[in-house]
């Protein structure tokens, strides 16, 4: 069964714009700006969103193998091993001791 956006507002009228209101807003009452959206804010059909998917698998496959487009090989390995190396503990960060570093909204 082949679907697309067009399908999401003939069945559950009004979500598509509750969810682009939600992530417009969301962020505001920590006193950042609205987000903004490209396309004129208007949802991308399945094959719009499967060609992007398509070609950022294609981009993970081209890092993974050491190729980021840049003539720089450098083997997914290589920036796995920085990236741990550079790890600091959550105290070293300013972050709460009990842990609790989540923001829970409501919709």
């Amino acid at each position: 069964m082949d679907t697309d956006i067009s399908d999401i507002q003939e069945h559950m009228p009004g979500l598509l714009d509750a969810t682009r209101d939600w992530f417009t807003n969301y962020k505001v009452n920590d006193g950042k700006p609205f987000n903004e959206f490209g396309f004129d804010a208007q949802p991308q059909n399945r094959d719009f969103a499967l060609k992007i998917v398509e070609e950022t698998h294609e981009f993970w496959k081209n890092m993974k193998d050491g190729d980021n487009g840049m003539n720089v090989k450098r083997p997914l390995a290589d920036v796995q091993a920085a990236f741990e190396a550079s790890a600091q503990p959550a105290e070293a960060l300013g972050l709460p001791e009990d842990g609790n570093t989540t923001t829970t909204f409501f919709v």
